[in-house]
């Protein structure tokens, strides 16, 4: 999806609890305003992403693939972690969209190579490359 979701594709699946305040968070954003979101609060808005529909997740899942782009996104040390959880969650929805499971690929490919990038507690529990392996397996 390359246009903005609309609220009927907002209103394409029944909501869950958390839906109404993706919707509100996200609502009318285009990709750099919705990536702006991650920098004032990462974890607090990279959440809502699990509680949106298929096609507005396929659309804002866009702006955290830029967000992690950023230089930026180096500060928040838990970023990776959390996209590898939002890939695992999400991978049939990722999986349905090929331009979207090429460019979450790259962007897991990515992560792998800059994974010192984002600080020395990046991995602190052993587990980051597992996971990266894991989302990249579950996207075959």
């Amino acid at each position: 999806m390359k246009n903005i979701p609309t609220d009927s594709d907002w209103k394409s699946e029944p909501w869950g609890i958390d839906s109404k305040d993706a919707f509100e968070h996200f609502r009318a954003k285009n990709i750099n305003e919705a990536s702006d979101l991650f920098e004032e609060n990462f974890r607090y808005y990279a959440e809502d992403l699990l509680y949106m529909p298929k096609v507005c997740f396929q659309f804002y899942l866009n702006s955290l693939i830029e967000f992690l782009g950023r230089d930026s996104s180096r500060k928040e040390v838990e970023s990776p972690h959390v996209f590898f959880s939002i890939i695992d969650s999400r991978a049939q929805d990722i999986l349905d969209c090929d331009t979207l499971l090429q460019d979450v690929v790259k962007m897991l490919k990515y992560l792998e190579a800059e994974k010192d990038s984002f600080g020395e507690f990046v991995d602190w529990r052993g587990d980051y490359d597992q996971k990266l392996q894991n989302c990249l397996i579950a996207l075959k």
